[in-house]
């Protein structure tokens, strides 16, 4: 049975004309917002930076979506993990301009905006100048948006891939530990408890292969220094 879902209503693959395309088309609206924070104090302008943000969003979530699902069914795949990259450190480029956006956001006078689209965004508003007198200097930002593609955000990718390669056995049959992590939400009480029987069980014997591992290291390091003394 095939466990790869389909992925043709984003994208037909990572050579579709559309998604490189969209991949384009946020560099080039990314460049195009490094004007915001020199525009004026205007309602028409926020609502236009709102409108872009927007549009934005959302054509980031359905490339990442194409990606992060692509990468879910096969950590191993060498096209998402290079447009994983890719669209990262597009983002983290970016940072020193939306800290400055950030902090242009923060000269609007929240109490005498009027436009109904404006009011609708009006908690991502009051939330951006709240976090503005958390912001460091705009190259800090950037900096650290930098460091976080092969920080955090590198961790949290190597344990997806984890996670994803190892296997479970529940009734002597093999099960993706992402299956079984689904499994806690089944309507069979029984089947939720096998699975959570199964998880446990799989960890505690990769924390027991790491203690072994660790107390075979520390055997070598001091049958080689025994050796040298």
């Amino acid at each position: 049975m095939d466990k790869q879902w389909s992925l043709k209503e984003l994208y037909e693959s990572f050579e579709d004309q559309k998604f490189l395309d969209d991949i384009q088309c946020i560099q080039t609206t990314l460049d195009n917002m490094k004007d915001i924070p020199n525009s004026d104090i205007t309602e028409e302008n926020l609502k236009h930076y709102l409108e872009t943000e927007n549009e934005l969003d959302d054509l980031v979530g359905k490339v990442y979506a194409f990606i992060s699902l692509t990468m879910n069914a096969n950590t191993q795949d060498q096209n998402a993990i290079k447009y994983a990259s890719m669209i990262e450190n597009i983002l983290a480029s970016f940072a020193a301009t939306s800290a400055k956006i950030q902090k242009w956001l923060g000269k609007f006078d929240l109490d005498e905006l009027q436009d109904p689209y404006i009011l609708e965004h009006m908690y991502f508003l009051k939330e951006t100048r709240k976090n503005n007198t958390h912001l460091l200097d705009d190259q800090s930002e950037e900096v650290l948006a930098k460091m976080k593609t092969t920080g955090s955000s590198a961790w949290l990718k190597y344990k997806d891939q984890l996670i994803s390669s190892m296997k479970v056995t529940i009734d002597d049959k093999s099960y993706p530990l992402t299956e079984v992590l689904n499994m806690a939400y089944d309507k069979d009480v029984n089947v939720r408890k096998k699975a959570y029987e199964a998880e446990v069980n799989l960890w505690t014997c990769r924390t027991r292969r790491c203690k072994c591992f660790k107390c075979n290291q520390r055997r070598s390091y001091y049958c080689r220094k025994s050796k040298r003394l």
